[in-house]
């Protein structure tokens, strides 16, 4: 999932920052050049825990946490930051669950009243908040909304950072000097004449044989059996056809379409997906975010910015809109470039707004920082997913009544010809083109090692997950080693601490036999001076 950015001054129209935004779940600190300071709290991003329940009784999304309706204009309280709020009332739910221990495994907190939703957080802390800091915090939820690719009445209050336990992606946020499209233009160099453009597929028609439910394992034997009979038969058991009528053969395809593109059919399956395939196709969240980008004759912002923010006054409808700006010119040879981010509603409202509204709505955000006497754009470009028949919107989210196992039910394989990849299919790092990627070469291990193995049984049925590391097995991995290591520590220091004992006890009886050889001398002198 892709992060907060970094946030404005309270009571400011816009921040500057040195930073690019954050992503995959990581926070950047407010840097302000304008406005008042911004209060440590304010820069202080948490992200709460989550807790395990059962998706189908969650009744709680974001939106909850949001009732500006219930604030009064009054003084700045600590307690309005977005994470701060939802980490009070994650609490809260931990604490009524703990508090129900004769019902194990029925996630209790999800069935008490509006006190444990995130709203009633914020609107039951001490004091109120200022309209200047109502707006500061809208573009915080702007920030979230954009971060998870859906407004917050969309998202799973339980599960929406799903993917935090894994940490994300190390190393620095950074930009790709001349896009990001280098990287599939380099692999796809690789493929030659076998790469087909221009080629949407339709259809896609497959055998049934050796196909298992995904909660049921079967009779061992039978499915072995079906295995093997689908070994024996033709290892062309795929037909996909083309838009322009064509019809290709295939041991197995590999589905990588978006997960938008799922939802509404863009490609039928014949047979039919199964049932549990397609409910997990249902249940998992397909957000949208949009861009509005800008060619000026010149550049009058800083040069040296990666981003800067600006707030929206006008609330949820509108907050999302143009809220930050991305200085492209660094990564395009210096073309004075500017990319607008819209999220939330209204990302959804771009796709039907047309590009001089869109760029009006850039302007007027622009102006409110730099003035109004601002160069005309020369060029204006904007990005509407939503619209796009090959995409149906930007990235997954995990939605309300829905939860991380989604992304596990999605990466599983239909019998042994239908497998399945894209970022909707990596629980670890979804939302991403690291995630993306991933998740196509774990499938395609996956379909060498079928292709290889036509009559292993289990090939199939075992969803392949994204080869990682999630930080609690990271600690676990640690404190193992530490165990290890104080294992080894102890017996070492019991090694030593038995050697010295044992050269003391030597050094003792040697000292004890100096002892009493010196005492046997002394006798014997005595002895022999009595008889002089």
């Amino acid at each position: 999932m892709q992060g907060p950015s970094a946030a404005p001054a309270a009571g400011a129209d816009a921040t500057a920052t040195g930073n690019s935004p954050a992503a995959n779940g990581q926070a950047s600190e407010a840097a302000a050049t304008s406005g008042p300071e911004t209060p440590q709290h304010m820069q202080e991003q948490q992200q709460p825990q989550q807790d395990a329940g059962d998706p189908n009784k969650e009744q709680l999304s974001m939106q909850d946490a949001q009732h500006p309706e219930q604030w009064q204009e009054q003084q700045p309280v600590q307690n309005c930051l977005p994470q701060r709020a939802i980490g009070e009332a994650e609490r809260q739910l931990q604490q009524q669950q703990s508090a129900s221990p004769d019902k194990p495994g029925v996630d209790t907190a999800w069935q008490q009243p509006a006190a444990a939703t995130v709203g009633a957080a914020i609107a039951t802390a001490p004091g109120a908040i200022t309209a200047d800091w109502l707006q500061l915090l809208d573009w915080q939820w702007a920030n979230f909304e954009y971060g998870c690719n859906a407004s917050l009445d969309e998202l799973s209050l339980q599960h929406w950072d799903q993917d935090g336990e894994w940490g994300g992606f190390g190393g620095p946020h950074c930009m790709v000097v001349g896009g990001l499209q280098q990287t599939m233009q380099g692999l796809a160099a690789q493929l030659g004449d076998a790469l087909r453009l221009s080629c949407p597929v339709t259809c896609i028609r497959y055998s049934t044989a050796g196909q298992q439910s995904a909660s049921d394992a079967g009779n061992g034997e039978q499915v072995q059996e079906a295995a093997n009979e689908a070994a024996d038969k033709q290892q062309r058991v795929v037909k996909v056809t083309t838009a322009q009528g064509e019809v290709l053969e295939a041991s197995l395809v590999l589905v990588t379409v978006p997960l938008g593109v799922l939802k509404q059919g863009g490609v039928k399956f014949v047979p039919a997906l199964p049932e549990w395939k397609q409910q997990a196709v249902q249940r998992m969240g397909f957000g949208n975010f949009n861009k509005v980008v800008l060619q000026f004759p010149t550049m009058f912002w800083h040069a040296n910015l990666d981003c800067f923010s600006v707030t929206q006054p006008k609330g949820p409808d509108t907050r999302g809109r143009c809220f930050i700006f991305w200085n492209l010119a660094r990564v395009s040879e210096g073309a004075p470039l500017l990319a607008a981010l819209v999220s939330g509603k209204a990302a959804q409202a771009a796709e039907a707004a047309t590009d001089e509204e869109m760029q009006e709505h850039a302007l007027q955000a622009l102006r409110r920082v730099y003035g109004d006497a601002l160069p005309a754009p020369l060029a204006c470009h904007v990005t509407r997913w939503a619209s796009d028949k090959y995409t149906k919107g930007g990235n997954s989210y995990v939605a309300l009544g829905c939860s991380g196992a989604e992304y596990d039910t999605l990466a599983q394989p239909v019998g042994r010809s239908i497998l399945f990849a894209g970022e909707h299919t990596c629980k670890e790092h979804p939302s991403t083109v690291g995630g993306a990627m991933l998740s196509g070469m774990r499938e395609a291990a996956h379909a060498l090692h079928l292709l290889r193995n036509p009559a292993e049984a289990d090939a199939a049925y075992v969803s392949s997950r994204t080869e990682t590391i999630s930080r609690t097995e990271k600690r676990k991995c640690m404190q193992g080693e530490d165990a290890a290591d104080d294992a080894e520590a102890g017996r070492l220091h019991k090694k030593h601490k038995k050697k010295k004992k044992e050269k003391k006890e030597k050094r003792d009886k040697k000292d004890k036999r100096k002892n009493k050889n010196k005492q046997a001398e002394a006798e014997a002198e005595a002895a022999a001076s009595g008889d002089e």
